[in-house]
């Protein structure tokens, strides 16, 4: 790591890489998005100018993912950008069962001969839950899967591949007529929870109204990927997939998160 570069790109605030990198209009310091929150009067940290303000800094960011990391877990040889995807699928990191009485910890293969030996009658009754209807004749002859979701209501597959069971949403929704589904659209917490277990999606990914499985990038914001932004200016047409524009239904997640989706992360 060069370390001249790396100091550039030192937060003011807490002297660390920075994370999620702002700039301040002033005088163009890198602080972090979060230490600039917690900022307790109007004034720049570094040059002490009165109004402080601070905008994202893209190619700080973008910099900074490309840093040397090492994953927690096997100690790979990684990037800062890619560093928590990398440990979120390791074959390496520890998954504690938090069952009453259990204190076993262990990698995802032992955990899975953990639940096995010491849960079965609690994995069979979820996989009878989850897997076991049967899906049934739509009327154009395809097969519509049928599962209930975590609420025990009835759900069953819409066309964007993402489950409804047609009841109120909970939470605030400004984008759809406040129900969930019944075939396209946002879904309720109970049914993005049964999204999330049919796609065996790990931990803090979500489902977005279009059916695409995203997560949250280097931005803190929702990401599915896709190639969906053609020809908008300052991205290569993708959503993400860890930094720059989101696309529409990403957006909305982004508020969804912290609100309806809040227990499902």
């Amino acid at each position: 790591m060069n370390g001249k570069l790396a100091g550039h790109l030192e937060c003011g605030i807490c002297l660390e890489l920075a994370v999620k990198a702002v700039e301040s209009t002033c005088c163009h310091k890198i602080f972090c998005s979060q230490c600039v929150l917690r900022l307790r009067d109007d004034r720049c940290p570094n040059c002490r100018e009165d109004d402080f303000d601070s905008v994202d800094s893209h190619l700080a960011r973008r910099i900074i993912n490309d840093f040397p990391a090492h994953c927690h877990f096997c100690q790979a040889a990684v990037t800062r950008g890619n560093v928590d995807d990398h440990m979120a699928m390791c074959d390496d990191r520890m998954t504690q069962c938090t069952a009453p009485g259990f204190k076993y910890t262990g990698n995802p293969k032992g955990f899975i001969d953990h639940i096995a030996g010491s849960h079965s009658d609690q994995l069979l009754k979820n996989a009878v839950a989850l897997f076991m209807r049967s899906p049934v004749e739509g009327e154009d002859g395809d097969r519509i899967r049928i599962r209930d979701n975590p609420d025990g209501n009835v759900a069953r597959q819409g066309a964007s591949g993402k489950y409804y069971c047609g009841k109120a949403l909970n939470g605030n929704c400004r984008c759809c007529d406040g129900f969930c589904g019944p075939d396209n659209g946002c879904n309720c917490q109970a049914c993005m929870k049964l999204d999330i277990a049919a796609r065996c999606l790990p931990k803090g990914y979500l489902v977005n109204k279009e059916g695409a499985t995203c997560r949250k990038g280097t931005t803190g914001l929702y990401y599915c990927g896709r190639r969906v932004l053609v020809g908008k200016d300052d991205c290569d047409g993708h959503c993400g997939p860890t930094n720059g524009p989101n696309c529409s239904a990403c957006k909305m997640l982004d508020v969804q998160a912290d609100d309806r989706y809040a227990s499902c992360l």
